[in-house]
């Protein structure tokens, strides 16, 4: 199918969120709300108010039709499961205190649900189901996890659909698990969610975490998902907020595609070497008024995390206004694909030479050693797309000879993980 992306036109609304597109006044309404947990700086989130966790975003989030949040731990469990990277598990009052906040959906297509295997997700789904807080995105098997979750709201159909990359915990035939969102099913499961809906959302988790342009392949396949049906395209993982597009196709109306809203209760634990940059802080909640098969309006409502007070919006108009150009930069690259491409380029090179070489240089020292625990982080750099892809791009550049990133690029980065987005960073 022919098609074409175009750069939104980012504006500043008096109430103090980023709009798209005039929302329509009448139209049924979505919140879609990146990750959350109940760990760390925020373990106390369950037990918290919404007006105290939340502040003035929790009327907001309590007066959508639909309210959806990505649920990033399980809420039971007693074993961890072997695997690279922490393994989540929050308060099982989590899900009862995001029903009391108002959100009607759980996504559970993530990295960290199967972080204690079955028995963490039994937990999690029976914690939810008793709440009363619907879920998607995971299940007893491929077909269950890949199910779509619909519902009807001021007499329209919604359907949503909501897909893992491919880290680790898919579900199969016949294992328990997550939406797998590279499975050969998907294309027919968003068209068969088209079908039976008068709307529909995929919301993805997935990409290369702390970047501020998408990964390639994960670009390419988000915008899949749109052109295999999906209204509208949602994505989080990245832990740092990236831009958007939206797809213009023939007899579609425009497909907005948005790559990552950053965390939203979360914040990733920092680890010697790690490239954390400064922007896993910032996110955004995102609004769309819904018709029949069109996004009627599309408000972006930003935020800071005010460490453990939890997200809050910007608190001046400079504030707002460095959010609006922040993702109206990031927004520029992603109409082209050699841009995108440019981008990751960049990004491998500099997280190759920041830390991954040595991380991979000593798994690869353990593994050879026989060293089963060395085995397990191995793993997942071998399985997972994010990790994979990167490696990939490093040995082909080694074995092509393949020139250096452009110098301006890599500047970009080097001011993103350093000291944030500058506005002289952005071409």
């Amino acid at each position: 199918m022919l098609f074409t992306l175009q750069q939104p036109e980012i504006t500043v609304t008096a109430e103090g969120g980023l709009s798209l597109l005039e929302a329509s006044a009448l139209s049924p309404r979505m919140m879609i709300a990146g990750d959350w947990a109940s760990i760390r700086i925020h373990a106390d989130a369950a037990r918290r108010s919404p007006a105290a966790l939340y502040g003035s975003l929790a009327g907001k989030i309590a007066a959508a039709d639909l309210s959806v949040v990505n649920l990033e731990c399980v809420l039971g469990g007693e074993t961890p499961v072997p695997k690279d990277g922490p393994n989540l598990k929050g308060d099982p009052e989590s899900a009862q205190a995001l029903k009391s906040a108002g959100f009607d959906l759980a996504t559970l297509a993530n990295n960290h649900m199967m972080d204690y295997g079955q028995e963490g997700l039994e937990a999690t789904l029976r914690a939810c189901r008793e709440a009363g807080l619907d879920t998607v995105g995971a299940g007893t098997n491929e077909a269950a996890a890949l199910q779509p979750y619909f519902c009807t709201i001021q007499g329209l159909r919604v359907g949503v659909l909501n897909l893992s990359d491919r880290e680790d915990g898919e579900a199969d035939r016949r294992s328990p698990g997550v939406a797998d969102g590279f499975a050969y099913a998907v294309d027919s499961v968003i068209q068969s969610m088209r079908d039976q809906s008068d709307f529909c959302v995929v919301i993805a988790h997935g990409g290369k975490e702390y970047v501020p342009v998408p990964s390639l392949y994960w670009y390419d396949q988000l915008i899949h998902y749109a052109l295999s049906g999906a209204d509208m395209v949602v994505a989080h993982h990245p832990h740092v907020p990236q831009g958007m597009t939206w797809l213009h196709a023939p007899e579609r109306n425009p497909v907005p595609i948005l790559f990552s809203t950053g965390n939203f209760v979360f914040r990733p634990a920092a680890c010697d070497g790690a490239n954390i940059p400064p922007h896993t802080t910032d996110g955004y909640l995102v609004e769309v008024s819904l018709e029949t098969r069109r996004v009627a309006g599309l408000t972006l409502w930003p935020y800071r995390i005010q460490q453990e007070a939890g997200p809050r919006p910007p608190e001046s108009a400079v504030e707002l206004e460095a959010f609006r150009h922040l993702l109206q930069a990031q927004s520029e690259p992603l109409t082209d694909p050699a841009l995108v491409a440019a981008w990751f380029d960049a990004a491998c090179e500099w997280l190759w030479s920041h830390g991954y070489r040595v991380r991979m240089e000593g798994l690869t020292a353990k593994l050879c050693a026989g060293d089963a625990d060395a085995a397990k982080h191995a793993r997942n750099h071998h399985h997972g797309n994010a990790h994979l892809t990167l490696i990939d791009h490093i040995i082909r550049r080694m074995t092509y000879s393949l020139p250096p990133p452009a110098p301006a690029l890599s500047n970009a980065l080097r001011c993103w993980f350093t000291e944030g987005w500058r506005p002289e960073t952005s071409s």
